[in-house]
């Protein structure tokens, strides 16, 4: 019970009072270059449960609460989730979007997330492109991998 009280003041405060007082652009920016595909082979952020967390509740634009099973939003005014999103679609774009979800990629549920987002404004033209990225020959991969989360994410993707 502790442990989730804390739990509760820490993200009652990310929300709330630092997301206020820090500069929004240049914060998205620094997360979501962190998602840029490298190089070098190595492990990618998205692989890393916590950050997985994170960049989830970004785009659901709140915290998932368990017991109530629902995402609780911040104010739109704090924190725009479909907003972070087409930050992400700009940003990230297709090879890192894609990358996270084909083969064992860690980043399905990120990228369901990413779609939900995106749904949440009708007429968003950041949905219209991820639609795109993700044709056939990228939707049999997905479906020949072995990433957690690949039917959710096959299912929101029709919904674009």
């Amino acid at each position: 019970m502790l442990r989730q009280v804390g739990l509760s003041k820490i993200h009652s405060f990310l929300w709330t009072d630092l997301l206020v007082l820090v500069d929004k652009k240049g914060a998205i920016r620094t997360l979501l270059k962190a998602l840029l595909p490298s190089e070098v082979e190595e492990d990618s952020v998205i692989d890393l449960p916590p950050a997985s967390r994170l960049y989830k509740t970004l785009l659901q634009g709140g915290h998932y609460n368990r017991s109530t099973k629902s995402v609780e939003r911040v104010p739109s005014s704090v924190w725009d989730g479909t907003e972070f999103g087409v930050w992400f679609v700009d940003l990230v774009g297709r090879d890192g979007t894609v990358g996270m979800c084909v083969g064992n990629g860690n980043g399905a549920f990120v990228v369901v997330e990413l779609v939900e987002a995106l749904n949440r404004r009708e007429g968003e033209v950041a949905g219209k492109t991820v639609k795109g990225w993700f044709g056939n020959e990228v939707v049999l991969e997905i479906e020949k991998g072995e990433a957690k989360g690949k039917q959710v994410l096959l299912d929101k993707l029709r919904l674009l």
